[in-house]
């Protein structure tokens, strides 16, 4: 609810502190043919497509690292673990855009940026 995270049973209702975001994406699998797209697996189960309606973006955390980020569901996201990122990274594409080299990741017709490779 907002920026507040909270555990619900079907009994009660808890406010709890989350450090970063509530999942961490654990797993992911490619797959290849006619319609190519890769499947998450996060932390507790929940397994979805990366897509137009599971988006990943990049986030500088202020320490001049870029962090992956996928939303999960109602506005939840989970955190790529370091595992996943490298996985992600060998299977990625190169582009030129205005004289600077970029990585993306395509998944279910969409591209996803991973980010800059510096010159």
């Amino acid at each position: 609810e907002g920026e507040d995270y909270f555990l619900v049973t079907p009994a009660e209702k808890w406010k709890i502190q989350v450090e970063d975001v509530p999942f961490l994406i654990v797993k992911a699998d490619f797959f290849s043919g006619e319609s190519s797209f890769i499947q998450f697996v996060t932390n507790v189960g929940d397994v979805f497509t990366l897509d137009r309606e599971h988006p990943l973006h990049m986030v500088e955390n202020g320490f001049k690292e870029v962090i992956p980020y996928v939303l999960v569901r109602n506005n939840l996201e989970a955190r790529v673990s370091r595992p996943v990122y490298y996985d992600l990274v060998s299977k990625a594409e190169e582009r030129v855009d205005q004289a600077a080299k970029y990585v993306y990741i395509s998944s279910a017709g969409e591209s996803f940026d991973l980010g800059e490779i510096p010159e």
